[in-house]
């Protein structure tokens, strides 16, 4: 059974988001590694359990999964803004509570596909969106990133553009516009006939973090199109390999103990068990 616990983390604006806390199997005193899912499709959508066969395995492999709600526009009126600023409140609250949870936060990573792959990477680069609740003192960025299918620039469509609220916000949260030497090591998979996110900007990331000597691991899915490594969306073959990719990242950096066994995994959702808490 993977055990779920969900818990308040922000309330704002008469709204209230919830974390949904994956308690890693054979849990130990010793502190975890934690890795934060964001789901926010388009900025827009609110499926919060389709990250959860990643956050199933990962858990099993001892690390703490944690995925998070954030605002979205057809259900709370909101812009991307928000959802870079509830993300960033997310991180924050993992760090104050890190403790509680058991969580080394030397080891705190962010990840999500798409928009949301967009979302993760502001919290360790754009300064300039904060929630009014937030406690600034606390560091919202992560220590490693994983990122599938990622928008990293978001100043090439039109209608992106317009999404956004103009080419001056639209700047504003360009990942590859903010570059810095103490962005952490980042995992980027994307395939190569994606029309939603071009491939092109996972390689010019790559190549824009080789010049200012930052750790990027990049895999391309060759004729892979939008969602690829998405296990409801019957592309197991890649939501494995990706799977395989995020495991041997993490373990590389030491946040993972070797032992990969990702084609022995398989999702039940039946094996899920929630509990609503109100406290630590």
């Amino acid at each position: 059974m993977t055990e779920i616990k969900e818990i308040n983390y922000l309330n704002i604006n008469d709204v209230t988001l919830k974390l949904h806390i994956y308690e890693p199997k054979n849990n130990t005193s010793e502190k975890t590694a934690c890795i934060i899912f964001f789901f926010c499709g388009g900025w827009n959508g609110f499926e919060i359990n389709k990250l959860s066969p990643q956050s199933s395995y990962l858990s099993s492999r001892g690390i703490k999964c944690i995925n998070a709600e954030v605002r979205v526009n057809p259900i709370h009126n909101t812009t991307p803004i928000e959802c870079i600023k509830d993300a960033k409140s997310a991180v924050r609250w993992v760090r104050a509570n890190a403790d509680k949870l058991n969580i080394d936060t030397g080891k705190i990573i962010t990840a999500g596909g798409s928009a949301a792959g967009h979302v993760s990477i502001c919290t360790s680069l754009i300064d300039q969106y904060d929630n009014e609740t937030d406690d600034t003192s606390i560091s919202c960025k992560p220590n490693a990133m994983v990122l599938f299918n990622p928008v990293l620039n978001t100043t090439t469509k039109e209608k992106r553009i317009e999404k956004l609220g103009g080419i001056e916000i639209a700047q504003s949260i360009s990942p590859i516009h903010h570059l810095n030497e103490n962005i952490p090591p980042t995992l980027v998979m994307h395939g190569t006939n994606d029309e939603t996110v071009l491939c092109e900007q996972a390689t010019e990331f790559k190549e824009a973090m080789d010049k200012i000597n930052r750790p990027c691991t990049l895999h391309l899915y060759e004729g892979e199109g939008h969602g690829f490594f998405n296990y409801f969306d019957g592309n197991n073959k890649y939501f494995v390999e990706t799977l395989k990719a995020t495991d041997d990242f993490l373990t590389s950096l030491g946040y993972l103990s070797s032992g990969e066994d990702v084609d022995n995994f398989n999702y039940n959702e039946s094996e899920l068990t929630i509990e609503n808490i109100s406290e630590l």
